[in-house]
């Protein structure tokens, strides 16, 4: 890396998605267990706006990750990360399950610092990249809001035919 001042404000910018990270998926201990949740987890008991403000919160990792000039071969599976995440997430109590399992924010604050240790020159961030990060996430929040209606919807007829 070229610049000492600019890697010292990247190790800041990782350091503190690694703190969001943590908050969203290992902050909170799960008693009698060695498993750990997160507001993540939380958020996401409270139907489709838990699950969108857990998708928007997670999107902050990845939107530090394109501040930091990562390529779309780090940031397109860290948005796929997250749409697994929010989509699972909308079912209840299994996506809760789910969350607790898989940590997507984990997962991708682990690739952007995989990212930041293997660069060598610092690569030229395109415009487009952030556009498909809004998409992703407008995308992400609208199928999870289908999935939840669906199931909204087949409870309300299953109930009716019974």
């Amino acid at each position: 890396m070229t610049n000492a001042p600019n890697d010292h404000d990247d190790a800041k910018t990782v350091a503190r998605l690694e703190r969001l990270a943590w908050l969203l998926d290992t902050s909170i201990p799960l008693p009698f267990t060695r498993l750990r949740a997160g507001l993540d987890s939380l958020l996401g008991l409270i139907p489709v706006v838990g699950d969108a403000a857990g998708a928007l919160l997670s999107l902050g990792i990845v939107v530090g990750a394109y501040r930091l000039g990562a390529p779309w071969r780090v940031l397109v599976p860290m948005l796929g990360n997250v749409a697994i995440e929010t989509v699972i997430g909308v079912i209840p109590l299994v996506g809760d399950l789910f969350d607790i399992g898989y940590k997507a924010n984990r997962r991708n604050v682990q690739r952007l610092i995989d990212f930041v240790e293997r660069r060598g020159q610092p690569r030229q961030r395109e415009w487009s990249a952030l556009a498909m990060i809004a998409v992703a996430a407008a995308g992400t929040v609208f199928i999870a809001g289908l999935v939840f209606l669906a199931l909204l919807i087949w409870s309300v007829v299953t109930a009716l035919l019974a």
